[in-house]
Order: C-alpha cells, then sequence, then structure tokens
C-alpha cells in the first residue's frame, strides 16, 4: 500500500532516476522550476554588473559638448600724426523670435508654449491649458510694451517693423507654396496608357516608380519661422545689458553682439582706406575669421588687420550643468596699423579738390597758360605728396568719394544716387585713372633728349608758333596770339611749355629713345604702392603695335608731348618729378611705414612691380641731365612767362611743371600740375590732376600754392624762399 510506514529511502530501486509519485520528488521538482527563472535572473544580473555596465551606465554618464566664440578685435588704422581712421566698436542687435512677433499667433506656438508651463498632470486639464494660453499671450503683449518703453520707440512703429517682417516671410511662403502646386500638377497619377502599347505601360510604370507621393497635408514651414529677427540694430549697450540680464522679462528677445568698423573721419581717405565686410558663407577663411578686407589697405594689409576669434570647449552633463571648459583656440586681436598719411593735410588737400569740383575756372584776360579754360567744373581730381627719398606718402586724396559708414549699409536711394552719378564717386583714382598726361610728359622727353645728345641744354631753337603749317602742331600762344615763343633753350620751352621746341627735338631724335627712357623711369608699369587694383598706363611702342595699327611721324611728336595713345597714372609722374628731385632715384610709393611696411602679407599682383617703398637708380640718367630739367621746373613757378607761376609761394620756393591734356571732342582738357618743394632742397614730389579741369596752369597750380601754405604752417618744411625778389 502506498501509506505504509515505510521510509522511502528504504523503499526498493526502480529502474527511474527519480520517482514523481514520491512526495519529496514532486516538491524538488517544482523547486527546481521556480528557481530556474531565477538563475536566469541572476545571471543576467551578473552580466549587467560586468559586460553591459559601461554600456548601460552611459545614458546617465552621457555629455554633450560645445564650442563658444572668444570675440577678437581688428586692429585699427591711424594717421602718421596719430588720428584714427578706421575704428572697432561693438554693435548690439536686437532680435525677437518670429513667433512671438507673429499676428495672429501661430495656434501650434502657443499651445507648445502653454503645455511647457504646465505639470504633466495638468496638461491633459481644458481649464489650465486656457489659462496657460492667456498667460502667453500677455506675456507677449508685455514683451512689445517693455520694448518700446526700453527702445523709446513707440508701438506703432515696433508693429509697423513687425508686420514688414511678417509681410516679407510670408511673401517666401507664398512663393513656396505655389512651386509646391505646381509640382503637383506634374505629380497626378497618369492613368495606364494601355492604347499606347508596351511604351506607355513603360512610361506608366516609370512615373508610378520615380514620382515622389504627394504631402498635401504637410505644412510648409521656412527656416526663418523658427529663426530670430532684427527689430532694432545698433542699440546702446545699456539696453543690450538690460535685455541680456532679464531674460524672464523679455522671453523670445535676444541680443546678439557683432564687431563693427567704423569710421570716424567720414569719407577721410576713403579710397585709400576701403572697405572691410563680414564674412559672407562663401567666402574660403580660416576658422575663427568674422570680417575680410575688401578693398583699400583692409585688403593688402588683411592678415594683419584682422583678428580671429578664439574657441572655447564646454562640457555639460544630462542636466546641461558645465562640467568642464577648456581654451581650444585663443582670440587674437588684429594689429593696429601706421600710415604715412598726415591726417590734417591730407583733409586739407581733399577740402582744395572738392572745392574745385565745386565750380570752373574764371576767365582771366591774356593770360598765358597752356591750354584753354574749362567751361564747366572738373569731374574729378587727384592730389599726391611723397617723400622724394622713402617714398612714403603724406597726402593720397581724391574726388570726389563717399563716406565709408553710407558704403557700408548704403540705402536704396543712397545706391541708386552713387551709382548714377557721372563723376564715379567709386571710381579709385589714385590707383586706377591712366590719363594723357599732356606737358608734364615733357620732363621725360627731355631726359630723352638730353640723354641721347640729340640736344644739350644750352642750344637755342626758334619757335615760329608751329612746327610746318600753320593748322597743325602748333603752340597754344600761337593759337591764341597768333604768334611764337621765339629763340628757346631747354629751360624756357619746358617753363613756357613750347610744343614746337619738342616736336622739333623729337623728330630730330626718333621715337626709341623715349620709349626707352619711358621704361626705365617706370611708365607702362605699376609703381607697386601697397594698394590694389593698380594701372600700368599705356607706352606705345613701334615694334609693338596691333594688327591694323601704323606709327606715323605724327606718332612720335605726339608722344613727345604726353599726347596720343600714351596714357600715365598720377603715381607714375609722382615718380618721375621725385626722381628727378632726389639725384635719379625711382622710388616706390607707400601709405604704411616703419616695420609695418614688411609686413605685407600677401603680394597683390605677381610680378606687377617693385613693393612699396623700394629704390631703384635710373639707369644711364646723368646728374647733368637732372640740373637743367630742375632749372626749367623751376623757370616755370617763378619766371613771369612760366605756366606755372600761379604755384609760386612766398613762404616755400617751388618747382614744377604744369600740363594740359587734350581729351579730344567737345570735352574740357586735363589739368595737371607736377614739381617738387623746397625748389632749393627737395623733400616732397607733389601731383594735382583735375579731369576735364582746363588749363594745368590755371586751375591745378593754385592748389599747389595752398597746398604749400598749408604744410609751412604745420611746420612739415621749413621756409626756403631765395633771397632774390619775385621776378
Amino acid at each position: 500500500m502506498r501509506n505504509q510506514p515505510l521510509s522511502p529511502l528504504d523503499a526498493p530501486t526502480t529502474s527511474s532516476w527519480i520517482d514523481l509519485d514520491l512526495p519529496t520528488a514532486r516538491l524538488a521538482l517544482l523547486a527546481g522550476m521556480m528557481c530556474l527563472p531565477l538563475v536566469g535572473v541572476a545571471l543576467r544580473m551578473v552580466q549587467v554588473q560586468t559586460t553591459l555596465a559601461d554600456a548601460l551606465l552611459s545614458g546617465w554618464n552621457n555629455t554633450t559638448e560645445s564650442t563658444q566664440q572668444l570675440p577678437s578685435r581688428a586692429g585699427r588704422i591711424l594717421s602718421a600724426d596719430g588720428v584714427v581712421l578706421a575704428d572697432v566698436h561693438p554693435r548690439f542687435d536686437l532680435l525677437v523670435d518670429y513667433r512671438w512677433l507673429e499676428e495672429p499667433p501661430h495656434p501650434d506656438w502657443l499651445r507648445r508654449e502653454a503645455l511647457a508651463r504646465l505639470p504633466r498632470t495638468e496638461r491633459k486639464n481644458a481649464a489650465a491649458r486656457t489659462a496657460a494660453e492667456t498667460d502667453v499671450l500677455h506675456d507677449r503683449d508685455a514683451l512689445w510694451s517693455q520694448l518700446s518703453e526700453l527702445l523709446a520707440v513707440p508701438p506703432s512703429e515696433l508693429r509697423q517693423r513687425r508686420i514688414a517682417i511678417q509681410s516679407r516671410i510670408e511673401t517666401m511662403r507664398t512663393a513656396v507654396e505655389t512651386r509646391r502646386t505646381q509640382q503637383h500638377e506634374e505629380w497626378e497619377i497618369q492613368p495606364l496608357r494601355l492604347a499606347d502599347g508596351w511604351t506607355g505601360i513603360w512610361s506608366t510604370l516609370v512615373h508610378e516608380l520615380t514620382t515622389p507621393p504627394r504631402r498635401d497635408q504637410d505644412p510648409i514651414i521656412l527656416k526663418e519661422e523658427l529663426q530670430p529677427h532684427p527689430i532694432a540694430t545698433d542699440v546702446p549697450q545699456q539696453v543690450a545689458a538690460t535685455v541680456h540680464s532679464l531674460p524672464h522679462r523679455f522671453r523670445g528677445a535676444e541680443v546678439r553682439v557683432a564687431d563693427v568698423r567704423t569710421y570716424p573721419q567720414g569719407s577721410l581717405a576713403s579710397h585709400v582706406l576701403g572697405l572691410r565686410r563680414p564674412l559672407r558663407p562663401d567666402d574660403e577663411a580660416p576658422p575663427g575669421i568674422t570680417s575680410l578686407g575688401e578693398s583699400g589697405l583692409e585688403r593688402t594689409y588683411d592678415l594683419r588687420l584682422r583678428g580671429q576669434n578664439g574657441e572655447r570647449r564646454i562640457v555639460r552633463n544630462r542636466q546641461g550643468e558645465a562640467i568642464e571648459e577648456s581654451e581650444t583656440r585663443p582670440a587674437i586681436d588684429g594689429h593696429d596699423l601706421q600710415l604715412t598719411l598726415h591726417a590734417q593735410l591730407q583733409q586739407t588737400a581733399e577740402r582744395l579738390l572738392d572745392r574745385a569740383l565745386e565750380m570752373a575756372a574764371p576767365t582771366i584776360p591774356d593770360d598765358p597758360t597752356d591750354g584753354a579754360l574749362p567751361t564747366q567744373p572738373p569731374v574729378g581730381g587727384t592730389l599726391l605728396i611723397m617723400n622724394t627719398r622713402t617714398g612714403e606718402l603724406l597726402v593720397a586724396a581724391t574726388a570726389p568719394r563717399i563716406d565709408q559708414t553710407v558704403l557700408q549699409h548704403p540705402t536704396t536711394e543712397q545706391w541708386d544716387e552713387i551709382q548714377n552719378d557721372p563723376r564715379r564717386p567709386l571710381f579709385n583714382r589714385l590707383t586706377h585713372a591712366a590719363l594723357p598726361p599732356g606737358s608734364v610728359f615733357k620732363l621725360l622727353t627731355s631726359i630723352a633728349l638730353l640723354e641721347s645728345q640729340t640736344i644739350t641744354p644750352d642750344e637755342p631753337r626758334f619757335c615760329q608758333g608751329y612746327l610746318d603749317e600753320p593748322d597743325r602742331n602748333r603752340c597754344y600762344v600761337y593759337r591764341r596770339y597768333q604768334t611764337g615763343h621765339g629763340e628757346l633753350m631747354l629751360a624756357d620751352a619746358l617753363s613756357q611749355s613750347c610744343n614746337v621746341y619738342f616736336f622739333q627735338s623729337a623728330r630730330d631724335m626718333g621715337a626709341m629713345p623715349l620709349v626707352t627712357w619711358a621704361a626705365r623711369c617706370g611708365f607702362g608699369q605699376p609703381t607697386g604702392i601697397d594698394l590694389p587694383g593698380e594701372a600700368a598706363g599705356h607706352v606705345p611702342h613701334p615694334a609693338r603695335l596691333k594688327p591694323g595699327e601704323r606709327w606715323y611721324p605724327g606718332s612720335t611728336l605726339q608722344l613727345a608731348i604726353g599726347q596720343g595713345s600714351l596714357t600715365a597714372t598720377p603715381l607714375q609722374i609722382l615718380r618721375l618729378v621725385a626722381a628727378i628731385a632726389n639725384d635719379g632715384i625711382l622710388v616706390s610709393p607707400r601709405l604704411v611705414g616703419g616695420s609695418d611696411a614688411t609686413a605685407v602679407p600677401d603680394p597683390l599682383v605677381p610680378g606687377s612691380g617693385p613693393q612699396a617703398g623700394t629704390l631703384q637708380t635710373i639707369q644711364g640718367l646723368h646728374l647733368e641731365t637732372l640740373t637743367a630739367i630742375r632749372d626749367g621746373m623751376r623757370l616755370a613757378v617763378n619766371h613771369p612767362k612760366g605756366t606755372g607761376r600761379l604755384a609760386y609761394c612766398d613762404e616755400v620756393a617751388i618747382a614744377g611743371k604744369t600740363g594740359t591734356a587734350e581729351t579730344g571732342g567737345e570735352r574740357p582738357d586735363h589739368a595737371w600740375f607736377a614739381g617738387y618743394l623746397p625748389a632749393d632742397a627737395p623733400r616732397y614730389a607733389v601731383v594735382v590732376i583735375l579731369e576735364h579741369g582746363g588749363s594745368g596752369g590755371h586751375t591745378a597750380a593754385p592748389i599747389v600754392k595752398q597746398l604749400a601754405q598749408e604744410m609751412f604752417h604745420l611746420d612739415l618744411i621749413p621756409s626756403s624762399r631765395e633771397s632774390q625778389a619775385r621776378p
């Protein structure tokens, strides 16, 4: 019987290893079945604590890395006398998120803002949601009320700014929706074209497989709708600090800081300085660069002037707390740039040019100067003063020009006015203007004549007023008074600017010495000034004519007096008179002096000319030649018949040469004056050019006189007036 009082251990053995009929066996089996899952759990716990620990805990230890820009400052540009010409100051712009200015408010945005203010337990409560939405709208109204008070701007004006932004965004959205509608019309399902056979079936199959599905219900959300937009720019620092320090009062508003290039002196030396602009997305620049020099010295010395923003690495935990900060790249400020320009003298020069461009020269009876008087104001001008030994420019003035501040952010009306100005104020006449030099080129012709031994300084030539025929190749005095200059030597011919003297001499000499000496003196090539885009001018060459061109005997005569197809830049003429004054050293003009001059980071144009400030001896030029030419330049200003006598100055002796370059047609001539001062101890070379300004002796020479007087009063040059009375 099964209930016999016997111990299971005494029971006879069976063939099975366990007897399920025994109660203990069943209990053991039940215990094993209950423990088996626990064993799996234990094994899993061991695996989690060992092999999977790092993977499972990584979520809790996750950190995020971000970078923060460390601002840098661009270098300043200063004049030689310490005036700040280009500076940097921080600009604070106030921006508001688009959803906070949109009217009426976007329902999805309003709902999200309301839910974000509620705890999870109340988000399904309709009354709580309605109350939260009311709070959001109240905060939005309060934002605009506080901004109006903070900015001292009427609410109506802020509303107009909001409407303008929203109108622009909605116009963009309408354009996108129109394009999507047009695409949907092309995406319509095409019926199976069985009538076309296999071709129709294949076309339908390709259309269905390659055409994306329609998404008519997907809302269009532009990225501009998710971004803040400027409501006020260049706000005071106090306003920016208030918004930044009270984020709970100005929800949806933020302040952005940017360094802005400023030009405190307005249009002073604007073509020299150039412009610096913010970096564009398509610009290639090293990390941390936020602005680039676009023109002028800003471009030439960009690597020296521009700063490089630093970068800070910030590590945050899951709660957004910063747990580690390190500087991965230091901020590097740009270096200041000291120019050779004298700000006060530059200002005087620009004022003189501006005045010259406002009026035509008055008529003076019996004026012996070499050219016709203009009947209208000049269209532009350039005035240069350079140290004859070092090439340092004291003045580099142009007119007309535009205030740099206006050029940074011109309005539509301002830009249209600038573009439609026939005087071309954006044209940089300092480096880009290449004009016929007229009679100032006779200085170069004199060098060629003397060095080729075609003439001697004391060899007389007779001027009857014209070369061969009375109606061609004439002097100005013949055109006006029907008489010639009579017997002249070189100094007289230079001082009175006798065309016939140089016609006769050039015909005897030929064209090649002229072309050769023009190349030696730097014509037809850039001077190497440290500004970008310098023009080279053009020197015609008998052996380098274009197809269809011929070199006529008259071509040599025109070249000798600076006419024909010859063009030269004011900088090239400046180098020539400096070389005459400094015993034959050809210097390259420069605007940055001292150690900064060697820091030009990039060559402007490879092979375009010598580096700024370099010196070059003009080969084959003798001192006797220069002495003879200097005598003529001195007489041009000091002799009663000199064409440059209106440049005569009691305080400072001036030597120079006038030029009146014919332009053709009915337009007035170009007016030139080129010279140096003081005449007895040359220190500075000077060039004035008035485009369509008429007579060089009448309109350009008086400007040099006023400039010399200003230099004397500024103690830039000592008085060197010769002891003899004015002739």
